[in-house]
């Protein structure tokens, strides 16, 4: 039940820390030949570490959303004569693709506090006394954007690639939208349907004092009930599907 999810997650989980550890090397680099070592203070909330860790998880969590999909594309009748339920099986790869997503996160993590070490500014990391919430919020983000993929394309097979980018691009075209003056009733519109996007419970904002505001234990809230609603359609959806 879990050996063929465990295998492409773990091809999934080693290029994404490959392209981190690339990334940090560059960065390593460019700030060594630029000479960058910043000496005057500017402290800065350890949340904001977090909400870069959470983006990177929510995207790789995404690209594993699709994981019901691929059962559907040639294996789906294979599936159903396993001797479990159909729910147990779904929520078995849920288990290892969301388990894969904690670790992304706690690697961006690390490879974050590496490169401000490299240029000397962890000293200047403030831990403020919502930074644990925060913490909380951009673990669950990631699983609100895997839960929002999954209820998308649990029923689809080889399109299911194609939804993933289509979904990155509605969500953001959303926020977008929030932006800019629309006539009525469309802004209230557009609103509305971003109550279901997990991109509005992930932002911050940095005020002239340099403190971050952001969405507290409601933004937690909001994000984990879009993820159990997105999980929980995509696994009555997909145990509908037929062979």
């Amino acid at each position: 039940m879990y050996y063929v999810e465990s295998l492409r997650v773990t091809r999934s989980t080693l290029t994404c820390a490959f392209w981190l550890g690339v990334a940090l090397a560059i960065n390593i680099i460019i700030s060594k030949a630029g000479h960058v070592n910043v000496d005057q203070p500017m402290q800065f909330s350890i949340v904001v570490v977090w909400a870069f860790a959470g983006m990177v998880a929510s995207i790789f969590a995404s690209l594993l959303g699709c994981s019901l999909a691929r059962e559907n594309d040639g294996h789906l009748a294979v599936a159903w004569t396993k001797p479990f339920s159909r729910v147990t099986h779904a929520l078995a790869k849920m288990a290892v693709d969301l388990g894969a997503v904690g670790l992304i996160f706690a690697l961006t993590c690390a490879v974050v506090f590496i490169y401000l070490a490299t240029i000397g500014v962890t000293r200047d990391i403030v831990v403020t006394p919502d930074a644990w919430t925060q913490l909380l919020r951009y673990l669950i983000a990631p699983a609100a954007f895997y839960g929002l993929v999954q209820a998308l394309t649990s029923t689809l097979a080889r399109q299911a690639g194609a939804v993933i980018g289509f979904t990155w691009v509605g969500l953001i075209g959303l926020i977008i939208l929030s932006i800019v003056s629309l006539p009525a009733p469309y802004h209230a519109i557009v609103d509305f349907i971003n109550y279901a996007n997990p991109l509005v419970y992930i932002a911050f904002d940095v005020d002239k004092n340099g403190a971050v505001v952001t969405y507290g234990t409601a933004g937690a809230a909001a994000l984990a009930l879009i993820a159990f609603i997105g999980s929980a359609t995509a696994i009555y959806r997909w145990q509908r599907s037929e062979a």
